[in-house]
């Protein structure tokens, strides 16, 4: 007798479950274990004795959270993304003192594993924590009652900058966390603050870069069109335009993603060395982001060519900053076009990266950050810059 195909997969669907609820279980406990006991018992006594440091006269100081390595599984890939998307730019703007806290070397398992961190901010005394690709459902980022610990009893605002806000997962973490967020940095989409415009507060900027990474130069331009990223799970729908493109009989240079890796440098000097950039707007179905990459190619100098999207054009003008495709037959008839008229698309190229380089700076990013944080009274209007700078990993 023939099984069923349903009867056939149970075992293995009932124990993906009981996985998934172990995992669960174990979660709750611990984060119990960390509300009723250790932070009462353990980290509130430690805390007893802060005093705010003022910021009057000095530049804000900043607990700045991040990955320090990029991963594939467990092994390491060198660097992170939040190293030339958030830590260099708010380096190099100058605008604030900066405390790094990382998330995969601060942090130890177990209940008493946010002990550094609680050391760390009575040590350094920050006047803000921000947070860079935070989970609070990652048992190796900070617990999120911890935070708010931190947050009431040291006076820390905390601010979330978002990459990713489209997909169920963030906006789940959103709707858990957000009436403990003082500021939420919407990087890629406008979802956050559409859809849930009174639950907390919300600044929409973009992604700074860092300007030593990412530049423009008068070095010959040896690639005619490059794309650099991954074409797996709901990027599938990039290897079909690539593909045209090909059968096209365009030079296409398509490296990076998870299986062919390029470094950072690698990475910014193919875009400097490329007439044409492609760039996908897609997130999940339905959803598109203004993606890192669109700031990558212009601070390049190379003419970006993107999806159409609702994203990119509230900052960039399609057609004078950068060029926007509706289809692969569109996008293979325009990339033609712009190899041909070689004056056409060297001057769109250089629009996009004066608008770039002039109103999307790291600094200017920063900047209206500590901006909104003034006018919502988390950070004093007479706070100056100074020339000091401290960092503690």
């Amino acid at each position: 007798m023939k099984i069923p195909g349903k009867i056939k997969r149970l075992p293995a669907g009932l124990i993906r479950r009981a996985r998934l609820a172990t995992r669960w279980l174990v979660f709750h406990l611990r984060g119990g274990v960390i509300r009723y006991f250790v932070i009462p018992a353990v980290y509130s006594p430690r805390l007893r004795d802060y005093t705010p440091e003022s910021p009057v006269g000095r530049k804000p100081r900043v607990l700045l959270f991040r990955n320090k390595y990029a991963y594939s599984g467990s092994q390491r890939l060198g660097d992170s993304y939040d190293l030339h998307t958030v830590v260099s730019p708010l380096r190099n703007a100058a605008v604030a003192e900066v405390v790094e806290y990382s998330y995969d070397l601060d942090h130890s398992d177990g209940p008493l594993g946010d002990s550094k961190l609680v050391e760390l901010v009575n040590r350094t005394r920050p006047d803000l924590m921000v947070f860079s690709a935070y989970n609070d459902r990652n048992r190796m980022h900070p617990n999120f009652d911890v935070l708010k610990t931190l947050r009431s009893k040291c006076s820390l605002p905390i601010v979330i900058i978002w990459c990713d806000s489209t997909d169920k997962k963030p906006i789940g973490q959103f709707l858990r966390t957000a009436n403990s967020i003082d500021l939420n940095v919407l990087m890629d989409s406008e979802t956050l603050v559409r859809d849930y415009p009174e639950i907390s507060q919300h600044l929409r900027l973009w992604t700074p870069n860092d300007n030593t990474v990412f530049y423009r130069t008068d070095a010959p331009l040896d690639i005619d069109i490059s794309f650099i990223g991954s074409t797996d799970s709901y990027r599938s729908i990039r290897q079909t335009y690539l593909e045209h493109l090909k059968e096209q009989g365009f030079n296409l240079l398509h490296t990076g993603g998870q299986h062919t890796p390029v470094g950072l440098e690698e990475y910014a000097d193919i875009m400097r060395r490329s007439k044409i950039s492609i760039n996908f707007s897609h997130s999940i179905p339905g959803k598109h982001q203004l993606k890192a990459r669109v700031f990558e190619i212009l601070l390049s100098g190379s003419l970006m060519m993107e999806s159409k999207n609702p994203e990119t054009p509230k900052f960039f003008r399609p057609m004078v900053d950068y060029v926007e495709y509706e289809s692969k037959e569109d996008m293979a008839e325009k990339a033609r076009y712009f190899l041909e008229h070689e004056d056409e698309r060297r001057e769109i190229a250089l629009n996009g990266y004066q608008r770039a380089t002039t109103e999307y700076s790291h600094t200017e990013f920063w900047e209206r950050t500590f901006s909104r944080l003034r006018e919502l009274g988390l950070m004093p209007e007479n706070s100056v810059p100074n020339r000091s700078e401290i960092n503690v990993s």
